[in-house]
């Protein structure tokens, strides 16, 4: 990610409110939040366009906007989106709050109770807090986690090697994004939710980016809602859930390595009011909805930096056809792949799916010098350090060594944040590592590979996960093994 691309516009104030701080080092001082019952200063907007505000940077690369921002007008600052302003905390300073803090200063509910609703539900693991979300967390943590599928490393592989032979063929040219959310699609509805999506992948596609953009983010009107391919995806999404409830077995649950459906399924007979009606939508859909976009926006810019980068395919090359010359991929010869591992982590760092997490605040308080408002909504900014000096020599060249002894950079204090921090840190950070890297080992080792064209550079977007832009493509020059 080259920061020369972020989108143009610089931070100012605008109205009447109190001037950011001055352009340079941001404030490394005061930036500790505390309740406070004296009114300080509101931080400034950033400058954005009439009547849209930052829509524009944020569907662009919202990551970028944000170190642009950051470096501008320190780790607080406010944007307008339309016409609904948001504050967005930002940096080291805002990782180490959401990570000390954050249970007892935000809550998640606003921001996702509109598309909670969709299904019907009332409650779902990303719109609660306390108790009742470590009640469902607690659920679901077995069956998102590394050792649900530690038995099943050469399923997945199974399953992209078929993916791969039936769908990049030798001399085409394939459109990455797409082909990696149907090869996505299909492991984790194997692996984790037992059933793959097939014909559904384009309705669980649609579905997502519909309801993300207008129910979460605000960044589309609500009326895009009445859509016929929005109302369509939506009518076959739930239709894929109820066929996977009704056709569920309970005497097929290998009591050794039980599913996370297995789990859902036996919680809900436990507990009643714990899935109800559309809350067992949700739950059983989830795989599809945490995977689609984060796993298959990864692989594909992944695969974009190591072709990019020549020295690294050759190293990761050499890496995974040792690995699979050596018999079937265990966790200990994934764990044996260290150039591998520092390309998944660099495109973690460089590449993130989650920019920001997205709260309000419960109570008045104080950060970085300015006030936040009880019950306001909040942009945490938690990949901005990825992108700082403090931290990371060199931070816009992709570096695979960066992330091993004695360097280990990312494991400074707030330096390192791709999977959220805090009590809502991604619950599916074991699998989606795993996932990422059998996938992209197999890949490099089945298929010859470029860039097409072969001086491409890429874009992101944001719709609304940022990711690489839809016409990135590479071209199958052969089949390797």
């Amino acid at each position: 990610m080259e920061l020369a691309r972020t989108p143009k516009g610089l931070p100012g104030s605008q109205g009447n409110e109190t001037a950011a701080p001055p352009s340079g080092e941001p404030p490394s001082a005061g930036t500790a939040p505390r309740t406070t019952a004296v009114r300080a200063p509101r931080a400034a907007f950033v400058r954005g366009l009439p009547f849209i505000g930052n829509v524009w940077e944020m569907g662009t690369d919202p990551g970028a906007f944000f170190v642009k921002c950051y470096r501008e007008a320190g780790p607080i600052f406010r944007i307008r989106l339309f016409n609904k302003p948001y504050t967005v905390l930002a940096g080291p300073e805002a990782n180490r709050f959401i990570a000390r803090e954050g249970d007892t200063h935000l809550r998640s509910k606003e921001f996702w109770q509109e598309f909670v609703d969709e299904f019907g539900a009332k409650k779902n693991l990303v719109n609660t807090d306390g108790e009742m979300h470590d009640k469902i967390r607690k659920v679901l943590k077995r069956g998102y986690g590394r050792a649900s599928i530690s038995g099943g490393y050469q399923e997945i592989i199974d399953i992209t090697d078929r993916i791969l032979q039936d769908e990049w063929q030798p001399g085409q040219r394939l459109r990455v994004v797409p082909a990696m959310q149907r090869l996505a699609a299909e492991q984790l509805g194997i692996m984790v939710a037992g059933r793959a999506p097939g014909e559904y992948v384009d309705d669980l596609r649609v579905f997502i980016r519909y309801a993300l953009n207008v129910l979460v983010v605000h960044m589309r009107p609500r009326i895009m809602l009445r859509m016929p391919d929005y109302r369509r995806a939506k009518k076959r999404i739930f239709e894929l859930g109820q066929r996977m409830i009704d056709s569920y077995d309970p005497g097929r649950v290998d009591p050794k390595q039980p599913t996370l459906i297995d789990d859902i399924m036996a919680a809900a007979k436990q507990d009643e009011t714990l899935f109800e009606g559309g809350e067992l939508m949700m739950a059983v859909l989830g795989p599809y909805f945490a995977g689609l976009d984060t796993v298959a926006n990864t692989t594909s810019a992944m695969l974009y930096a190591v072709l990019k980068h020549r020295d690294v395919h050759e190293q990761v090359l050499g890496e995974v056809d040792r690995v699979f010359a050596a018999g079937p991929v265990t966790p200990e010869s994934l764990r044996n792949m260290p150039v591998l591992h520092g390309a998944v982590m660099e495109t973690l760092r460089m590449y993130p799916i989650a920019v920001a997490a997205m709260r309000n605040a419960t109570r008045d308080f104080e950060f970085a010098g300015h006030l936040v408002e009880k019950d306001e909504p909040l942009f945490i900014a938690i990949t901005v350090s990825h992108f700082l000096e403090q931290f990371y020599s060199i931070p816009t060249k992709f570096d695979i060594t960066r992330f091993a002894p004695p360097r280990n950079e990312h494991k400074q204090a707030g330096a390192f944040a791709p999977f959220s921090l805090g009590d809502h840190t991604c619950l599916g950070v074991g699998i989606a590592e795993v996932q990422i890297a059998l996938t992209m080992a197999t890949l490099f080792h089945r298929l010859q590979m470029e860039l097409a064209p072969p001086d491409y550079q890429m874009r992101m977007k944001a719709a609304p996960t940022p990711g690489p832009e839809l016409k990135f493509s590479v071209r199958i020059i052969g089949r390797r093994h």
